[in-house]
């Protein structure tokens, strides 16, 4: 009597064997995206815009995420991330490192969550194409790329300043490209490291790298800013004394808690297109550098100078005025009131 032999299947008939429809796959992938790292709704829609964009150059081609071919899936998706639509007044020049970083980041999380998931309910793992990409070596500040002064204008503009999450992303935002401090320096300010001065704004930063305390005079129009959010979250600056936060978190989790350094990645993700928060540092060496900053102003701006260079820049050192800050406020369009 033959016995029946089991069946064997191979690592590629067992997954094509698993692929429920892709959409749903999705769908599921944006979901937990959000609900897991709380994401907003804007950055949600960037990661689909990015999939329908890399799937439609997939389908093109006669593929889809879920194809076999993965030398010619991690080629496009290469490919699809270094390149610019033809209807972009960019599209001469190319992908900064930071973008084409985050659109293969977006595709590559899908495959992480579709092999977590296969491997939950016991399925073979599926080959994540993306890490078939080999990146460039990237040497110390190669990435110290500036944003573009116009895109940054337009990109605060375009940020809804009605609601206090928009208030709060504006003005951290220009807090960032108007003084080049760090994220973990903009993080912890709290309602000590402010202070009111009629029109204007003195900011400290007491924990800025290598043990530094910093100090930057706010002109009328950013400090018109800041006090515009900070009265959205403490009405009348009830409140707002001692440790209180300067950036407060809108989750109903951490409502009023301080806002973490990843939401601060968000809002760059979301308005700016990178989270790299030290591009603002860059944009504005960058632009101060174009406004008439000397190498020693902006040494001492960054937090840069060393023990051997106090008596050069002692008399900076001294000072918390800015006198390219006014200048920068105009080239990023800051301003105190949306346009309507």
């Amino acid at each position: 009597m033959d016995e029946t032999k089991p069946v064997v299947l191979t690592s590629q008939q067992m997954q094509d064997e698993y692929r429920p429809a892709l959409d749903s796959i999705i769908e599921e992938w944006l979901d937990s995206v959000f609900t897991s790292r709380s994401r907003s709704n804007r950055t949600i829609t960037e990661y689909r815009k990015r999939m329908e964009s890399f799937r439609q150059v997939l389908q093109d081609e006669g593929l889809d995420l879920d194809s076999p071919e993965q030398e010619r899936i991690a080629n496009l998706a290469k490919q699809w991330a270094s390149s610019r639509s033809e209807l972009s007044r960019y599209k001469d020049q190319p992908i900064a490192q930071s973008t084409f970083d985050l659109r293969l980041a977006t595709i590559s999380s899908f495959y992480i969550f579709i092999q977590e998931k296969q491997k939950q309910d016991g399925h073979p793992e599926y080959p994540n194409p993306i890490t078939r990409i080999k990146r460039p070596r990237i040497q110390a500040y190669a990435s110290a790329e500036p944003l573009d002064a116009e895109f940054v204008a337009e990109a605060l503009a375009n940020i809804d300043r009605s609601t206090r999450e928009g208030k709060r992303s504006y003005a951290i935002l220009v807090l960032g490209l108007r003084t080049g401090r760090r994220a973990r320096e903009l993080i912890n300010l709290r309602a000590k490291h402010i202070v009111f001065m009629k029109s204007k704004m003195r900011v400290s930063f007491e924990r800025v790298k290598g043990g530094k305390k910093m100090k930057d005079t706010l002109d009328e129009d950013v400090a018109a800013v800041m006090l515009d959010y900070l009265n959205s979250v403490y009405p009348g600056l009830k409140g707002f004394t001692g440790d209180a936060p300067v950036w407060v978190s809108f989750s109903r989790r951490n409502y009023m808690q301080p806002m973490t350094i990843h939401t601060l990645y968000d809002i760059c993700e979301d308005v700016l297109q990178t989270t790299k928060i030290h591009a603002l540092r860059h944009t504005f060496a960058y632009e101060s550098e174009q406004e008439g900053a000397t190498a020693s102003d902006l040494q001492h701006r960054l937090g840069h100078a060393s023990i051997a260079q106090v008596g050069t820049y002692l008399k900076a050192m001294r000072s918390d005025e800015n006198p390219i800050g006014e200048k920068l406020t105009k080239k990023f369009k800051i301003t105190r009131y949306q346009s309507k």
